[in-house]
């Protein structure tokens, strides 16, 4: 027996949502018109059940699917599309095909998406690393088949795939991932959402490890932008400091990153505002970062950490990088990722405490 129709199954999710006293609902609908405008943009016509599936919400809202994937609308379909074919869509051969269509994302650079040149294909994952998790469960056959496996978890309490439903005193639909290792329960971004990291490593070598840190203290800065409005992300609260805005912080750690890992360790031109930095206007990169959206700042940010992942893959923490520092030595790829982890870091301070006296958020 197949799934049941998409606006079937939501309706049974919409109902749990509701006796369970939900603070979050899923998005509103599309319209015709926003279906239009973002086909014309990625040049090609949705699934038919994508399609669907944004007439009955366009956006995730309060609301993940298994097991932390939110609902992309029309516009963040557009931009994860752009931006994976951006990251991915250079390599040899390709891996990211134009053709793949996300439809839902993690916040931390995976994407579900629909291959619309096979309309009968299985729902593939593409994560920030360009793999994919996905077991061969009956919940990934279909994007029907996704909310009617959810709608069944929240109903009888039976694990989708081994994926925990979220308990009644869960403010928010978050699924348990069962499979601990994977460490996946991560949605970041304007959702409001809540991020869990990691920072335990899958092994014990000096690699694995640094990496660890590296990701965890990036998906920190990620999270203390959870559910913040573009008008408080714009807001610089600290009197002294007329840059210190969300936005701005955003937008500087992901031109830190292209600094150190493309300019100074690879050898790079340099490009993008800290090319226009003086003395009197030393941190471009902040200034005009209150001009750009958070979600396509939090994009970039995301792109720039794909890229640099790429990028040094097969370098060796002891390979010198071809620019020297101030004192004309040469660092190694090691003290980058260090610089960077401290870089971050520090900034996350900065982060908690501008989200708390623009919003009053705390905890992150």
């Amino acid at each position: 027996m197949g799934p049941a129709p998409l606006g079937e199954s939501w309706q049974r999710v919409e109902r749990r949502l509701e006796e369970r006293g939900r603070a979050r609902e899923p998005a509103p609908a599309a319209i015709p018109a926003d279906i239009a405008r973002a086909q014309a943009q990625l040049g090609t016509r949705l699934h038919p059940d994508h399609a669907l599936l944004l007439l009955g919400h366009n956006g995730s809202g309060g609301f993940c699917l298994p097991p932390c994937y939110g609902i992309l609308s029309t516009d963040e379909v557009v931009t994860a599309w752009r931006t994976k074919s951006k990251v991915w869509g250079d390599t040899s051969p390709p891996a990211y095909a134009p053709e793949w269509i996300p439809c839902a994302c993690d916040g931390a650079g995976g994407v579900l998406h629909l291959d619309v040149s096979r309309p009968h294909e299985r729902i593939h994952e593409h994560d920030k690393l360009g793999a994919s998790h996905l077991s061969a469960h009956p919940m990934w056959g279909s994007l029907p088949a996704l909310p009617h496996r959810t709608a069944d978890a929240l109903e009888t309490g039976r694990y989708p795939d081994g994926y925990r439903r979220p308990g009644d005193d869960n403010p928010f639909l978050l699924w348990e991932d069962l499979q601990i290792t994977r460490h996946r329960l991560r949605t970041v971004g304007t959702s409001p959402a809540m991020t869990q990291r990691t920072d335990t490593p899958p092994a014990w070598d000096e690699r694995t490890q640094l990496v660890t840190f590296l990701d965890y203290a990036r998906d920190t800065a990620r999270a203390k932008c959870e559910g913040v409005s573009e008008e408080d992300a714009r807001k610089a609260p600290l009197p002294n400091s007329p840059l210190m805005t969300i936005c701005g912080l955003i937008s500087h750690l992901r031109w830190v990153e292209h600094h150190w890992v493309q300019v100074m360790f690879l050898g790079e031109e340099p490009a993008g505002p800290l090319t226009a930095a003086t003395d009197d206007d030393p941190d471009p990169e902040m200034r005009t970062a209150v001009d750009i959206p958070l979600p396509q700042l939090l994009a970039e940010y995301e792109e720039q950490s794909a890229r640099y992942r790429r990028l040094v893959a097969d370098r060796d923490l002891n390979s010198t990088a071809e620019r020297p520092i101030g004192d004309g030595r040469h660092v190694d790829l090691r003290w980058v990722v260090l610089h960077l982890i401290e870089e971050i870091s520090r900034h996350n301070g900065h982060l908690d405490v501008v989200r708390e006296l623009v919003d009053g958020r705390t905890g992150v």
